[in-house]
């Protein structure tokens, strides 16, 4: 069965990087069509001296919006610019036509035009939008020179379908390019969600551990299925691949409608391996972790499924600066004594003389020796 991908699996980091792209590319657009506009009218009415130098800034945002160009949230913007690049083309065109005498820099403002529908405009329309205008401007241009044939006009002219061809040069380029990169996008989506579940996978995980900071407290939840190796053999693997999706899915919404902390990163939910789920609460400590946890395992035991589904949970807190896979080694002795006791119920790793914080927590367990644990498991 086909399931819809519920949550953005990439990391924080790469979120962030892309909102990043985001703003430069909103920032090249805010200032590139106003200064544009501004520097092309103020020479037409003799406010600005025509200067090539003027077109270096011009220059410079187009590239930046090429290449830091991003889909998301920028559809609105593009029919409004376009309009207004094509309106005032139009408009310097028909004061061409009538002879108002608006020099050669008012051929040059193709150039302007077509760089801004080429910037603005989405790939597949901007052949359908830049080829008829530039084919109108180059046509007044022709007409033009005809009626006057200047040395000037024609430099003009060669200078105009000579940048064209390098635009189009660009354009190619650039669908080249948006094309390696959403292949690598593609890619990098599958290296970093588990395709079951459509969560993070343990590389993710790891990518997100990465991103936090060494003063953050950070607890780690382990969180297994109860007797899932029963399903696999009495309902088959169909029903346990559809039990695993139902748990994440289940870990997950309980994730986002817990209340956010202030200036603490989202938790997150990821597959560890096998049955196992691997939950990373930042900015959290051991009640609030405990708290989680409770709400999970409830939403689960209480969920509709086809066959009796139950978890248990392991939990610890981080100490220091030290890597995933040791906080994670031990919630995984944490989850293992949950399953001595009973499974389905949430087992806090306890050592109070390396982390402060579960002398007040609420629900302790007693203390226990998570290697003595473990070499038990490994013999029985």
């Amino acid at each position: 069965m086909t399931h819809t991908t519920l949550i953005k699996s990439e990391p924080a980091a790469i979120q962030e990087r892309r909102r990043k792209h985001q703003q430069i590319f909103t920032a090249s657009l805010f200032f590139g069509v106003p200064l544009g506009l501004a520097i092309l009218w103020g020479a037409l009415m003799g406010g600005l001296p025509v200067w090539l130098p003027l077109y270096l800034p011009l220059l410079a945002l187009v590239l930046i919006g090429v290449w830091e160009r991003r889909r998301a949230n920028t559809s609105r913007f593009e029919v409004l610019l376009v309009a207004l690049l094509i309106g005032n083309g139009v408009a310097i065109n028909v004061l061409r036509l009538r002879g108002e005498g608006l020099g050669l820099f008012a051929d040059h403002s193709l150039l302007l035009i077509v760089a801004g529908i080429f910037l603005f405009q989405r790939p597949r329309w901007v052949i359908l939008t830049a080829a008829p205008y530039a084919a109108f401007h180059l046509l007044i241009s022709v007409w033009l020179t005809a009626q006057n044939p200047s040395p000037e006009r024609w430099i003009t002219l060669l200078t105009l379908f000579t940048t064209l061809a390098l635009f189009s040069m660009l354009y190619l380029y650039r669908q080249w390019w948006e094309a390696l990169h959403r292949t690598q996008r593609i890619y990098q989506t599958l290296a970093y969600t588990d395709e079951l579940t459509t969560l993070p996978n343990r590389r993710a995980l790891q990518h997100t551990w990465n991103g936090y900071g060494p003063p953050d407290q950070v607890a780690v939840m382990m969180v297994d299925i109860d007797h899932f190796k029963r399903v696999n053999d009495h309902y088959g693997h169909a029903e346990g691949d559809r039990l695993l999706w139902l748990v994440g899915q289940l870990i997950r919404s309980q994730l986002v409608s817990a209340p956010p902390l202030q200036d603490v990163p989202a938790p997150t939910v990821g597959r560890w391996g096998g049955e196992e789920f691997l939950v990373l609460l930042p900015g959290t400590t051991a009640t609030l972790a405990i708290m989680v946890a409770e709400a999970i395992r409830e939403s689960v035991e209480q969920a509709d499924a086809a066959v009796p589904l139950t978890i248990s949970l392991g939990l610890a807190l981080r100490r220091g600066e030290e890597a995933l896979a040791d906080t994670a080694a031990r919630a995984d002795a944490a989850l293992y004594q949950a399953k001595q006791a009973g499974r389905n119920q949430v087992v806090l790793y306890q050592d109070a003389a390396h982390d402060p914080l579960l002398q007040t927590a609420e629900l302790l367990i007693d203390e226990f020796d998570p290697a003595a644990l473990i070499e038990e498991r490994d013999s029985a």
